[in-house]
């Protein structure tokens, strides 16, 4: 789960990461704290989740992550007034986060490869290429099914998955492109310091690439 937006107890907030990553709860509190008009600067912290809270255009956010809350969340704390405009600055600043690590994902070739037969024999409706090395393409009416996912990290893995449904081959391209961030993320670590942790956890995000069909 990624970037979904939730309910609990009819309250909306925005599943940030389905795990505990740390370096995306630092860059979603660096972007809180840039665009909060107040910041309350201070963390808390049981067994199980720790939260930071910041107030942006009257609404009360914490940013939370732990056992409680599956991973990393972004909600409103209750406290903020009636009127403020919860669900819009969630979605506002959970789309930003997104913006900010999907930014490096540009149109394949300029957008040319768009309406061209591909690699499944379909029609390309969708191609991004990542700067760092990557490509997911979305085709309709394939050889094989209604819609095909084809990506791939240059020189780490390949990977093609079908769908019948629309819907659920967005959801699994918006996934790609998040396990690729994070993969790419996961390789800024120097070689000397790739252990056995490191290895688990890049197969860890390789298989999540694998599991869409």
């Amino acid at each position: 789960m990624h970037f979904k937006l939730l309910e609990k107890e009819s309250k909306p907030f925005y599943q940030l990461d389905d795990e505990v990553d740390m370096h995306l709860y630092w860059k979603c509190d660096k972007h809180l704290s840039e665009v909060a008009e107040e910041n309350a600067g201070y963390t808390d912290r049981t067994d199980q989740i720790f939260c930071r809270y910041y107030t942006i255009k009257e609404v009360d956010v914490a940013l939370c992550y732990g056992d409680e809350v599956k991973g990393i969340s972004l909600s409103e704390t209750g406290i903020s007034p009636p009127d403020a405009p919860i669900k819009e600055v969630l979605e506002k600043e959970a789309k930003s986060i997104w913006h900010s690590i999907t930014s490096e994902w540009n149109s394949c070739d300029n957008g040319k490869t768009i309406g061209k037969m591909g690699s499944d024999a379909g029609t390309i409706i969708v191609d991004i290429e990542h700067s760092g090395g990557a490509r997911i393409t979305l085709e309709e009416k394939t050889q094989t099914a209604p819609f095909a996912i084809t990506l791939g990290i240059y020189g780490l893995m390949f990977h093609t998955a079908w769908f019948g449904e629309r819907e659920k081959a967005d959801d699994a391209f918006y996934a790609a492109q998040f396990y690729i961030w994070k993969i790419f993320e996961h390789h800024l670590k120097p070689e000397a310091e790739r252990n056995e942790e490191w290895k688990l956890r890049l197969d860890n995000y390789l298989q999540k690439l694998t599991d869409f069909s």
